[in-house]
């Protein structure tokens, strides 16, 4: 039964579009900072969604041009 209800209330959730690829990123980049070892000088902090997403955009080859006759 609660595997159920949690099934149901994830479902609406994203049907609602309250989850959302940012706030799933957020979700981990703050469980990044909260579980980092503390013995471990600067540890790699995962950089904000907006950084994160313009670096993927450059990253994405860009298709060839077709040469027009």
């Amino acid at each position: 039964m609660k595997y159920i209800f949690c099934g149901a209330v994830f479902v609406c959730l994203a049907g609602c579009g309250v989850i959302t690829p940012a706030s799933v990123y957020e979700g981990i980049r703050n469980q990044q900072k909260i579980n980092a070892d503390p013995n471990i000088p600067n540890p790699p902090i995962l950089p904000p969604y907006d950084q994160y997403q313009k670096e993927r955009e450059k990253s994405k080859p860009t298709p060839p041009q077709s040469a027009q006759p």
